[in-house]
């Protein structure tokens, strides 16, 4: 829904849970939190998650799973050349990773 309708989210607070997936942009480093999702099944999962601006003193590993909570805004993503959601971190634990590290459409 967020992806969707991102101008109802803005300002907004968030807390959700996944991993950190970071990824080179080219001189920057772009940090998502992400969950592995599943729509009917395993042939159409994939990743769920958002672009995350985490406090300048964290540093994360991918993979490392972490709870987060923050505000909804948005930010151009170069890679998309589009506006995208993201989160500004305001408090971020680590956690240990869910024995199912899969979430479901609830239909």
């Amino acid at each position: 829904m967020i992806y969707n309708y991102p101008s109802e989210f803005i300002g907004k607070k968030v807390s959700y849970e996944g991993f950190i997936y970071q990824s080179k942009n080219d001189k920057a480093t772009d940090t998502f939190l992400f969950r592995f999702g599943i729509i009917h099944c395993v042939a159409d999962s994939g990743v769920f998650g958002l672009l995350t601006h985490l406090p300048e003193e964290m540093t994360v590993k991918n993979d490392d799973w972490y709870k987060v909570e923050g505000t909804i805004q948005t930010d151009f993503y170069q890679p998309f050349k589009r506006e995208v959601p993201s989160v500004v971190v305001t408090k971020a634990e680590k956690i240990t990773a869910p024995e199912n590290q899969y979430v479901y459409r609830a239909f």
